[in-house]
C-alpha cells in the first residue's frame, strides 16, 4: 500500500521544462556624435582685431602679415555651416595673426607718442606757459597724466589716443603762450623806443635851449 502511494506521488509529479536560452541582445548604435557649432564668437572677436589694425594704420606698416591673416579670416568665413571646425581653426589662425600685427605695432606707437608730447610739453613749459595761460596748461597736462597713467596700466590704445590729445593741446598752449609772450615783448620794446624817442627830443630841445642863450 504505501509502495503504492509513493509510486502514485512520483507519477503525479510533472517533469521540469527547461527554458530556452534568452537571445543575445543587438548592440545599441552608437551616439551621434554633436554637431560643431559655428564659430561667430570667434569670427566677431577677428573682426575686432581687424578693426583695431586698420584704425592704427598699422596694415600698411605690415602688409604681408596682414594679408595673410586676412586670407585665413576669409577662408575661415568660407567654410563656416560647411566644416565649423575647419571654419574656426582657420578663424583662430586669423585671430593670432591680427594679434601678432597688434602686439608688434602699438609697443612701438606708444613710445613715440609718450616722447612727441613731452617735447612739446618741454617747449611749453619752457617759455612759462603754465603761468601765461594756466587754465589751459592744465587741461592739456590733465588729458597727459590720464595718458601716462593708460601708459602705466598697460593699455596702450587708450595711451596712443590720449598722447596724441595731450600733445595737440600742449601745441595750442605753447602757440597761445608764445603769441602772448610776443605781445609782451613788442609792447617792451614800443616803450623802449618811445622812451629814446622822448630823451633824444627832450635832449635836442636842451641844446636848443643852450644855443639860444649863448646867442
Amino acid at each position: 500500500m504505501l509502495l503504492a502511494l509513493a509510486l502514485g506521488a512520483c507519477a503525479s509529479k510533472p517533469a521540469a521544462v527547461e527554458k530556452p536560452a534568452p537571445a543575445p541582445s543587438a548592440p545599441s548604435a552608437p551616439a551621434a556624435a554633436p554637431a560643431v557649432a559655428a564659430p561667430d564668437r570667434e569670427l566677431a572677436d577677428a573682426r575686432v582685431l581687424r578693426a583695431r589694425i586698420v584704425r592704427f594704420k598699422l596694415d600698411q606698416q605690415y602688409p604681408q602679415d596682414f594679408a595673410a591673416a586676412d586670407a585665413r579670416l576669409t577662408e575661415g568665413q568660407a567654410q563656416m555651416n560647411k566644416d565649423n571646425a575647419a571654419a574656426k581653426a582657420s578663424i583662430d589662425a586669423a585671430s593670432a595673426g591680427y594679434s601678432k600685427i597688434l602686439k608688434d605695432g602699438l609697443t612701438p606707437m606708444v613710445r613715440r607718442g609718450r616722447q612727441d608730447v613731452e617735447t612739446v610739453r618741454a617747449s611749453a613749459t619752457g617759455i612759462k606757459a603754465q603761468v601765461a595761460v594756466t587754465d589751459d596748461y592744465a587741461a592739456a597736462e590733465a588729458v597727459y597724466q590720464k595718458a601716462l597713467a593708460s601708459d602705466n596700466a598697460g593699455d596702450q590704445e587708450a595711451a596712443i589716443d590720449g598722447y596724441g590729445q595731450a600733445r595737440d593741446q600742449f601745441v595750442k598752449v605753447y602757440d597761445a603762450a608764445k603769441a602772448k609772450k610776443d605781445r609782451a615783448e613788442r609792447s617792451m620794446q614800443d616803450a623802449r623806443k618811445n622812451l629814446s624817442d622822448a630823451e633824444a627830443r627832450a635832449k635836442t630841445a636842451e641844446d636848443a635851449q643852450k644855443a639860444e642863450g649863448v646867442r
